[in-house]
C-alpha cells in the first residue's frame, strides 16, 4: 500500500469543522496528526478514512462523503446521490442510496463498489463529491 493513500479526516463537532490529518512517520510507527481539536477527541470527534479513490474532479473520496453519479450512455446506471460508507459485512467501501423495493416503495440500498465489474471505468469518472454527511445534512439518506 502506498503511504499517500493513508489519510484520515475528522469532524470536530464542537468547532463544526472538518480537519484533515498529516501522516507522521517515526522509526517504528505511523501516526496521524491533526492541527487542533476543540472537542474531546475521545467522545466528540468522528473519524473518516480515505477510500483511496478520487472523483471525476480528482477530489479525494472519504467515508462520509455525499456523491452524485451522473448517468452516461456507456453504462446502464441511472443518476443518483449517495453516501460513501465503509460496509462492514463486505469489508469494503461502497455507497448507500434510496432505491425502490419490489412494491415500489423507497428503501435504502447498499452497494459495495465491487458490485460494478468496471467501477473505475464505468462509475468513478462520472462520480462527483458534492458534500459530506456533517456539513450537508440535507443530503442525508434516512
Amino acid at each position: 500500500m502506498n503511504l499517500e493513500n493513508l489519510k484520515i479526516r475528522a469532524w470536530d463537532s464542537l468547532a463544526q469543522q472538518m480537519l484533515y490529518s498529516s501522516l507522521v512517520q517515526f522509526d517504528d510507527m505511523l501516526g496521524f496528526s491533526f492541527v487542533h481539536f476543540y472537542a474531546d477527541p475521545a467522545t466528540s470527534v468522528e473519524y473518516m478514512l480515505f477510500t483511496g479513490l478520487k472523483d471525476a474532479n480528482q477530489i479525494d473520496i472519504y467515508d462520509g462523503d455525499i456523491v452524485r453519479y451522473v448517468a452516461h450512455p456507456k453504462y446502464q446506471l441511472a443518476s443518483f446521490v449517495a453516501e460513501i460508507r465503509y460496509i462492514q459485512e463486505y469489508a469494503c467501501f461502497g455507497y448507500r442510496k434510496l432505491g425502490l423495493n419490489e412494491f415500489g416503495c423507497n428503501h435504502v440500498v447498499i452497494h459495495p463498489f465491487s458490485d460494478h465489474d468496471e467501477f473505475t471505468i464505468d462509475v468513478l469518472p462520472h462520480l462527483h463529491v458534492i458534500g459530506d454527511i456533517y456539513q450537508n445534512p440535507e443530503w442525508l439518506i434516512s
